[in-house]
């Protein structure tokens, strides 16, 4: 009984921490949704028979052995360079409130400016379309932060309609195709947040065969990017399951 309630009041403290941060904070929902599936094991831990005990310490091992397979791809992704005089150069959009860049926004157009300047002869393909609480698109968004940097926005295309990693690797080669270049014989970098980078040039390879370099943009909230980093472990094992 004293176990259980030691086990109950630690589960306790787990979820309420996982609720200030689902809803007191902002981008760290999946950090919560981390905290608040050890606090479930904690409990059924503490309830199940033996043998539901056993099956469920199997289950949560296998699924460690996975993650922390995908997680070293991602961090290696992560500590990538980029190869310099790419034809293209594809940034890969993500949220705007209102028509406020996110931070992550911020991070990623900064490193693709960046690049852009010492590499002159890149074109830039933003990509992303307007989700929920979006009053522009995040290629719309990302073009005129680029811009302020000291690009031209002659050398920045747009693409609008993407709502996915999927559909920003797509619609972007479609974009690359449509302005005359082979996705198969052109030097194509993509920029995102350096814990996208591994899934994002996983979806290149495996919906266009084709191998893309990428650019990892540094992100500035060291404990938002670990809850990310998680959460891009498990999508990668989301992603070898669905796919």
């Amino acid at each position: 009984m004293i176990k259980h309630q030691i086990a109950f009041i630690i589960a306790g403290g787990l979820l309420g921490l996982a609720a200030f941060m689902k809803f007191a904070m902002v981008g760290y929902s999946f950090l919560a949704l981390v905290l608040t599936a050890i606090a479930a094991a904690v409990i059924l831990f503490a309830v199940l028979p033996m043998p539901w005990k056993t099956a469920l310490a199997v289950f949560i091992a296998l699924f460690m052995v996975f993650f922390s397979y995908w997680e070293v791809q991602i961090i290696k992704a992560a500590k990538s360079e980029a190869p310099e005089n790419a034809d293209y150069l594809i940034v890969l959009g993500c949220g705007v409130r209102g028509t406020t860049p996110s931070i992550a926004m911020k991070n990623r157009t900064d490193a693709a400016a960046a690049y852009l300047l010492k590499n002159p002869d890149t074109i830039c393909i933003c990509s992303g379309g307007q989700g929920p609480g979006e009053d522009t698109t995040e290629a719309s968004a990302m073009k005129q932060l680029i811009c302020t940097c000291g690009i031209d926005d002659s050398r920045i295309i747009l693409e609008e309609n993407s709502t996915s990693t999927e559909e920003n690797i797509k619609f972007s080669a479609d974009v690359i195709t449509e302005y005359g270049g082979d996705i198969n014989n052109s030097n194509i970098v993509i920029c995102s947040s350096e814990y996208h980078i591994f899934r994002a040039k996983y979806m290149a390879e495996y919906m266009l065969g084709v191998i893309w370099e990428g650019l990892p943009a540094q992100s500035t909230l060291p404990l938002s990017c670990f809850g990310y980093y998680l959460r891009e472990g498990a999508g990668m094992i989301a992603v070898r399951l669905l796919k």
